[in-house]
């Protein structure tokens, strides 16, 4: 996991939100983004 992603992942960790979805979403987001560009 990339140093930055951890960082996100560290404070939305207290809400929750599993290592699986925020990975999957940061994934679609990636995914959108590079479709878009």
């Amino acid at each position: 996991m990339p140093p930055i992603l951890r960082k996100h992942y560290e404070k939305v960790r207290p809400m929750g939100v599993s290592l699986v979805k925020f990975v999957s979403v940061i994934g679609r987001m990636n995914g959108r983004y590079g479709v878009e560009s």
